[in-house]
């Protein structure tokens, strides 16, 4: 399957969000706008990767996982996943997909501990690391339900 036929795929698989297909120079995008300006998801079809990008979220799928990359963004759109992305003196320092349930959480552990994805060694250092006073953390849903900006010194997350 060409670029062309694998953008047409996630156009159809999409459609039901609002998806439009256009394309930026040579390459062809899917795209669906949410409601408010800033909310908009894009895949990207190269000949070697699908880019998916929203918000300051970007996964980079394999040039042959079509229907991952369109799972993926059909799980933005529907709310099951968010972007959560850590932010250091306010500069972009990491970040990545999570289950929007992340945005409910209200234990400084519990948010480690679901954005480690139940790894106690990398949880400790989120953990260490929001100590330091400088790190903020901004969560981003496709329909804004789950929007939430964790600022120091985290008295919304709790102990």
């Amino acid at each position: 399957m060409d670029t062309e036929e694998k953008a047409l795929f996630a156009y159809r698989a999409l459609a039901p969000y609002g998806a439009r297909k256009t394309r930026y120079g040579n390459v062809p995008l899917v795209g669906v706008q949410g409601a408010a300006p800033d909310r908009l998801a894009v895949l990207s079809f190269y000949e070697t990767e699908i880019v998916f990008e929203f918000s300051f979220h970007t996964a980079h799928f394999a040039a042959d996982d079509l229907s991952l990359a369109v799972a993926v963004a059909e799980d933005f759109l529907t709310g099951k996943l968010c972007a959560v992305e850590f932010f250091l003196a306010g500069k972009s320092l990491f970040g990545g997909a999570r289950n929007s349930s992340i945005s409910r959480l209200n234990g400084t552990t519990e948010f480690c501990e679901a954005y480690a994805g139940g790894k106690g060694d990398v949880a400790e250092k989120i953990a260490k690391l929001l100590c330091r006073g400088d790190v903020s953390v901004k969560i981003r849903s496709f329909d804004g339900s789950a929007d939430r900006d964790l600022d120091p010194p985290f008295e919304g997350l709790g102990g």
